[in-house]
């Protein structure tokens, strides 16, 4: 603030630039940490989905001795119909299953049938698309797909911790 003749009192423009340089850094930074904190929010509405999901089938599975509803005939990576896995899960199993993820993509389920046979369950994440090949590993990227397969996740985004 520069004082000088009498009562005269104010900010030069370089204070007042200064000022607004620092609200607008400060708000950049905000406006970053929310939108990480949003898709922080997306991901974990989207891995409660996947287990709400996955509880109800393996709860059908243990009730019908398989993972296939009768004369569905799937089998992976072939994607199951979800209309078909909803009609065998709802009401029984599940009150309401979510056919999409938080970022409004459809949710993908797969199947192998056999002895040994195993079902996957796939958010295609931030960025909607499908990944080419997967890795079972946590990663930073939130554009990543989502997978739960047999009872634990595959692949998913989140903080890595060394």
């Amino acid at each position: 603030m520069r004082r000088g003749h009498g009562s005269q009192r104010g900010f030069t423009l370089i204070e007042l630039l200064v000022v607004v340089a620092i609200i607008g850094i400060l708000s950049a930074m905000g406006i970053w940490n929310y939108m990480i904190a949003m898709d922080r929010a997306r991901q974990k509405r989207t891995m409660g989905d996947i287990r709400s999901i996955a509880l109800a089938w393996e709860t059908f599975a243990t009730e019908n001795g398989g993972y296939v509803p009768s004369g569905a005939g799937f089998s992976f990576p072939a994607p199951l119909s979800w209309t078909d896995l909803h009609t065998a899960l709802v009401p029984r199993y599940a009150t309401n299953l979510p056919d999409v993820d938080a970022w409004d993509g459809p949710f993908d389920v797969g199947l192998e049938t056999g002895m040994n046979g195993y079902y996957a369950i796939r958010s295609r994440g931030k960025g909607g698309q499908i990944d080419a090949a997967y890795d079972q590993t946590r990663t930073t990227d939130f554009q990543c797909d989502i997978v739960y397969s047999n009872g634990q996740f595959m692949v998913w985004p989140g903080e890595i911790v060394h």
